[in-house]
Protein backbone atom coordinates (compact mmCIF):
# COMPACT_ATOMS: atom_id res chain seq x y z
CA UNK A 1 0.00 0.00 0.00
CA UNK A 2 1.52 3.51 -0.88
CA UNK A 3 2.31 5.99 1.90
CA UNK A 4 -0.26 8.85 1.50
CA UNK A 5 1.89 12.29 1.26
CA UNK A 6 1.15 15.40 2.84
CA UNK A 7 0.65 18.61 1.05
CA UNK A 8 4.57 19.65 2.03
CA UNK A 9 5.89 16.39 0.59
CA UNK A 10 3.85 16.43 -2.40
CA UNK A 11 5.62 20.74 -3.02
CA UNK A 12 9.42 18.73 -2.32
CA UNK A 13 8.47 15.88 -4.29
CA UNK A 14 7.00 17.59 -7.36
CA UNK A 15 9.43 20.59 -7.38
CA UNK A 16 10.73 21.42 -10.60
CA UNK A 17 14.15 19.61 -12.02
CA UNK A 18 16.58 22.64 -11.10
CA UNK A 19 15.33 22.74 -7.65
CA UNK A 20 18.13 21.85 -4.75
CA UNK A 21 15.82 21.68 -1.41
CA UNK A 22 17.45 21.20 1.79
CA UNK A 23 14.62 18.80 3.67
CA UNK A 24 14.91 18.17 7.40
CA UNK A 25 13.02 16.87 10.24
CA UNK A 26 12.52 14.84 12.96
CA UNK A 27 12.41 10.75 11.97
CA UNK A 28 9.80 9.69 11.35
CA UNK A 29 8.64 12.22 9.23
CA UNK A 30 8.59 11.03 6.16
CA UNK A 31 12.15 12.49 4.38
CA UNK A 32 13.27 9.33 3.02
CA UNK A 33 9.98 8.42 1.36
CA UNK A 34 9.76 12.25 0.16
CA UNK A 35 13.13 11.30 -1.46
CA UNK A 36 12.78 7.96 -3.02
CA UNK A 37 8.95 9.45 -4.46
CA UNK A 38 11.67 12.55 -5.39
CA UNK A 39 13.49 10.18 -7.40
CA UNK A 40 10.88 8.91 -9.37
CA UNK A 41 9.12 12.33 -10.24
CA UNK A 42 12.67 13.11 -11.82
CA UNK A 43 12.26 9.87 -14.03
CA UNK A 44 8.62 9.99 -14.83
CA UNK A 45 9.45 13.68 -15.99
CA UNK A 46 12.50 12.39 -18.18
CA UNK A 47 15.64 12.44 -16.61
CA UNK A 48 18.05 9.35 -17.40
CA UNK A 49 18.22 7.15 -14.22
CA UNK A 50 22.07 7.10 -14.91
CA UNK A 51 22.16 11.26 -14.09
CA UNK A 52 20.63 10.63 -10.42
CA UNK A 53 23.01 9.35 -7.85
CA UNK A 54 21.89 8.70 -4.58
CA UNK A 55 24.40 8.99 -1.31
CA UNK A 56 24.47 7.59 1.74
CA UNK A 57 26.66 7.60 4.65
CA UNK A 58 26.68 3.36 4.61
CA UNK A 59 24.61 0.49 2.71
CA UNK A 60 22.24 -0.42 5.05
CA UNK A 61 20.24 3.00 4.90
CA UNK A 62 20.11 2.47 1.01
CA UNK A 63 17.48 -0.10 1.57
CA UNK A 64 14.67 1.95 1.34
CA UNK A 65 15.61 3.12 -1.90
CA UNK A 66 16.85 0.32 -3.59
CA UNK A 67 13.17 -1.11 -2.53
CA UNK A 68 11.21 1.56 -3.84
CA UNK A 69 13.13 2.11 -7.24
CA UNK A 70 13.81 -1.32 -7.94
CA UNK A 71 14.57 -2.19 -11.33
CA UNK A 72 15.84 1.50 -12.08
CA UNK A 73 19.09 2.39 -13.13
CA UNK A 74 20.18 4.42 -10.39
CA UNK A 75 23.64 4.73 -8.92
CA UNK A 76 23.71 4.28 -4.91
CA UNK A 77 26.80 4.96 -3.27
CA UNK A 78 28.28 5.80 -0.15
CA UNK A 79 31.36 8.56 0.21
CA UNK A 80 33.65 5.96 1.01
CA UNK A 81 32.83 3.76 -2.33
CA UNK A 82 33.40 7.15 -4.05
CA UNK A 83 36.72 8.04 -2.75
CA UNK A 84 37.40 4.40 -3.55
CA UNK A 85 36.20 4.13 -7.26
CA UNK A 86 38.10 7.17 -8.07
CA UNK A 87 41.07 6.99 -6.89
CA UNK A 88 41.05 3.64 -8.56
CA UNK A 89 40.05 4.92 -11.79
CA UNK A 90 42.57 7.46 -12.25
CA UNK A 91 45.08 6.89 -10.13
CA UNK A 92 47.69 7.15 -12.93
CA UNK A 93 47.10 10.96 -13.19
CA UNK A 94 48.50 11.25 -9.49
CA UNK A 95 51.02 8.52 -9.05
CA UNK A 96 53.41 10.82 -9.97
CA UNK A 97 53.54 13.29 -7.57
CA UNK A 98 52.29 10.59 -4.75
CA UNK A 99 55.46 8.94 -5.02
CA UNK A 100 58.16 8.89 -7.96
CA UNK A 101 59.45 5.52 -7.32
CA UNK A 102 56.10 3.44 -7.58
CA UNK A 103 54.36 6.05 -10.13
CA UNK A 104 54.13 2.81 -12.23
CA UNK A 105 52.65 0.53 -10.50
CA UNK A 106 49.03 -0.18 -9.70
CA UNK A 107 48.00 0.65 -5.82
CA UNK A 108 47.03 -1.43 -3.36
CA UNK A 109 43.41 -1.13 -1.49
CA UNK A 110 43.70 -1.89 2.49
CA UNK A 111 40.46 -2.67 3.83
CA UNK A 112 40.39 -2.51 7.70
CA UNK A 113 41.65 -5.73 8.28
CA UNK A 114 44.69 -5.85 6.09
CA UNK A 115 45.80 -2.17 7.19
CA UNK A 116 45.66 -3.82 11.17
CA UNK A 117 47.65 -6.41 9.47
CA UNK A 118 50.05 -4.02 7.95
CA UNK A 119 50.17 -2.08 10.94
CA UNK A 120 51.41 -4.46 13.21
CA UNK A 121 54.46 -5.40 10.89
CA UNK A 122 55.82 -1.85 10.50
CA UNK A 123 54.76 -0.78 13.91
CA UNK A 124 54.86 -3.92 15.98
CA UNK A 125 57.97 -4.04 16.24
CA UNK A 126 58.60 0.01 16.77
CA UNK A 127 56.52 -0.73 20.02
CA UNK A 128 58.70 -3.27 21.50
CA UNK A 129 61.74 -1.20 20.14
CA UNK A 130 60.80 2.29 21.66
CA UNK A 131 58.81 1.24 24.71
CA UNK A 132 55.74 3.14 23.43
CA UNK A 133 52.87 3.01 25.66
CA UNK A 134 54.24 1.18 28.18
CA UNK A 135 52.17 3.05 30.89
CA UNK A 136 48.93 1.74 28.39
CA UNK A 137 46.94 -1.96 28.82
CA UNK A 138 45.10 -2.62 25.92
CA UNK A 139 45.30 -5.35 23.41
CA UNK A 140 47.09 -4.71 20.53
CA UNK A 141 44.88 -5.13 17.63
CA UNK A 142 42.52 -2.76 19.28
CA UNK A 143 45.49 0.00 19.69
CA UNK A 144 45.92 -0.74 15.79
CA UNK A 145 42.56 0.30 15.18
CA UNK A 146 42.67 3.27 17.17
CA UNK A 147 45.66 4.87 15.54
CA UNK A 148 44.09 3.69 11.61
CA UNK A 149 40.71 5.26 13.39
CA UNK A 150 43.31 8.69 14.24
CA UNK A 151 44.44 8.82 10.35
CA UNK A 152 40.71 8.09 9.03
CA UNK A 153 39.35 11.16 11.41
CA UNK A 154 42.48 13.49 10.42
CA UNK A 155 41.81 12.88 6.91
CA UNK A 156 38.16 13.25 7.11
CA UNK A 157 37.62 16.13 9.60
CA UNK A 158 40.26 17.86 7.21
CA UNK A 159 43.85 18.51 9.06
CA UNK A 160 46.99 17.14 8.55
CA UNK A 161 47.71 13.54 10.27
CA UNK A 162 50.50 14.99 11.65
CA UNK A 163 48.36 16.80 14.25
CA UNK A 164 46.97 14.08 15.41
CA UNK A 165 48.74 14.37 19.08
CA UNK A 166 48.61 18.13 19.34
CA UNK A 167 44.78 17.55 18.77
CA UNK A 168 44.30 14.65 21.24
CA UNK A 169 46.44 17.09 23.99
CA UNK A 170 44.17 20.47 23.28
CA UNK A 171 41.23 18.25 23.17
CA UNK A 172 41.86 16.38 26.36
CA UNK A 173 42.96 16.63 30.07
CA UNK A 174 44.98 13.63 30.57
CA UNK A 175 47.45 13.08 33.65
CA UNK A 176 50.99 15.08 32.42
CA UNK A 177 52.54 11.37 32.63
CA UNK A 178 49.84 10.12 30.39
CA UNK A 179 50.72 12.68 27.42
CA UNK A 180 54.17 10.63 25.82
CA UNK A 181 50.78 8.20 24.86
CA UNK A 182 49.74 10.97 22.41
CA UNK A 183 52.86 11.16 21.01
CA UNK A 184 53.88 7.90 20.84
CA UNK A 185 50.51 7.34 18.59
CA UNK A 186 51.44 10.15 16.69
CA UNK A 187 55.22 8.34 15.81
CA UNK A 188 53.46 4.93 14.71
CA UNK A 189 50.76 6.91 13.03
CA UNK A 190 53.64 8.58 11.15
CA UNK A 191 55.17 5.68 10.65
CA UNK A 192 52.71 3.87 8.95
CA UNK A 193 51.92 6.57 6.87
CA UNK A 194 55.34 6.69 5.51
CA UNK A 195 55.10 3.02 4.65
CA UNK A 196 51.89 3.44 3.06
CA UNK A 197 53.19 5.94 0.79
CA UNK A 198 56.31 4.44 0.15
CA UNK A 199 54.76 0.94 -1.06
CA UNK A 200 51.71 1.97 -2.63
CA UNK A 201 49.48 0.98 0.02
CA UNK A 202 46.08 2.80 0.44
CA UNK A 203 44.36 3.08 3.89
CA UNK A 204 40.99 4.94 4.09
CA UNK A 205 42.57 7.74 5.33
CA UNK A 206 44.73 7.83 1.84
CA UNK A 207 42.03 7.05 -0.31
CA UNK A 208 40.17 9.94 1.10
CA UNK A 209 42.88 12.34 1.50
CA UNK A 210 43.83 11.75 -2.23
CA UNK A 211 40.11 12.02 -3.91
CA UNK A 212 39.78 15.42 -2.39
CA UNK A 213 42.99 17.05 -2.16
CA UNK A 214 44.45 15.63 -5.47
CA UNK A 215 42.14 14.31 -8.07
CA UNK A 216 38.60 16.31 -6.81
CA UNK A 217 40.96 19.38 -8.30
CA UNK A 218 41.59 18.00 -11.55
CA UNK A 219 39.20 18.46 -14.93
CA UNK A 220 39.01 15.23 -16.15
CA UNK A 221 37.77 12.82 -12.49
CA UNK A 222 36.06 16.22 -11.34
CA UNK A 223 33.97 16.50 -14.58
CA UNK A 224 33.50 11.88 -14.31
CA UNK A 225 31.18 13.02 -11.42
CA UNK A 226 29.73 15.89 -11.86
CA UNK A 227 28.90 15.27 -15.83
CA UNK A 228 27.32 11.75 -15.09
CA UNK A 229 25.76 13.13 -12.01
CA UNK A 230 23.16 15.77 -12.28
CA UNK A 231 20.71 14.64 -9.90
CA UNK A 232 21.86 14.65 -6.40
CA UNK A 233 20.24 12.56 -3.42
CA UNK A 234 21.99 12.64 0.10
CA UNK A 235 19.99 11.15 2.62
CA UNK A 236 21.30 11.50 6.28
CA UNK A 237 23.98 13.67 5.66
CA UNK A 238 24.02 14.67 9.66
CA UNK A 239 25.63 11.28 10.00
CA UNK A 240 28.38 12.04 7.20
CA UNK A 241 31.27 13.63 7.77
CA UNK A 242 33.33 17.32 6.56
CA UNK A 243 34.69 15.34 3.68
CA UNK A 244 31.19 14.30 2.04
CA UNK A 245 29.98 17.59 3.55
CA UNK A 246 33.03 19.60 1.46
CA UNK A 247 32.73 17.36 -1.81
CA UNK A 248 28.97 18.24 -1.45
CA UNK A 249 29.11 21.84 -0.92
CA UNK A 250 31.82 21.79 -4.07
CA UNK A 251 29.55 19.89 -6.50
CA UNK A 252 25.62 20.97 -5.86
CA UNK A 253 26.00 24.85 -7.45
CA UNK A 254 27.01 22.75 -10.88
CA UNK A 255 24.01 20.02 -10.11
CA UNK A 256 21.14 20.44 -12.02
CA UNK A 257 19.03 19.14 -8.85
CA UNK A 258 19.68 18.56 -5.21
CA UNK A 259 18.19 16.76 -2.37
CA UNK A 260 20.48 17.10 0.77
CA UNK A 261 18.40 15.47 3.78
CA UNK A 262 18.93 15.95 7.51
CA UNK A 263 17.52 14.47 10.45
CA UNK A 264 16.67 16.84 13.41
CA UNK A 265 17.35 14.47 15.88
CA UNK A 266 20.59 12.52 14.91
CA UNK A 267 23.89 12.36 14.67
CA UNK A 268 24.91 8.98 16.51
CA UNK A 269 27.54 8.57 14.15
CA UNK A 270 29.82 11.40 15.91
CA UNK A 271 32.38 8.68 16.94
CA UNK A 272 32.83 7.99 13.53
CA UNK A 273 33.45 11.54 12.35
CA UNK A 274 30.10 12.32 11.72
CA UNK A 275 29.28 15.92 11.76
CA UNK A 276 25.47 17.32 12.17
CA UNK A 277 26.31 20.86 12.97
CA UNK A 278 28.96 20.85 9.75
CA UNK A 279 26.13 19.35 7.40
CA UNK A 280 23.91 22.58 7.37
CA UNK A 281 25.99 24.62 5.79
CA UNK A 282 24.64 22.92 2.81
CA UNK A 283 21.90 24.91 3.38
CA UNK A 284 23.80 28.06 1.61
CA UNK A 285 23.94 26.19 -1.40
CA UNK A 286 19.91 24.88 -1.79
CA UNK A 287 17.33 26.80 -3.00
CA UNK A 288 14.85 26.45 -0.47
CA UNK A 289 15.02 24.58 2.84
CA UNK A 290 12.17 22.40 3.79
CA UNK A 291 11.15 21.60 7.41
CA UNK A 292 8.60 18.29 7.82
CA UNK A 293 7.34 17.42 11.18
Amino acid sequence: MSIRLTAKQHAVVEAPANQKIFLQGMAGSGKTTVGARRIRHLLAAGVPGSEILILVPHKRLSQPYLKELEGQNITVSSFASLAFNMVEQFWSLIAEQINPDTAGEKPIFLNHEMAQYVMSKVVGTEIDQHDYFSSLRINRTRLYTEILDNLSKASTVGFPASQIAERMKAASRPNPEQLHLYDDAQACADLFRRFCLQHNLLDFSLQVSFFLDFLWKLDAPRRALTDRFRHIVADNIEEESPASHRLLLDWLPDARSALPIYDTNAGYRTILGADEINALTLQGVCDNIVTLN
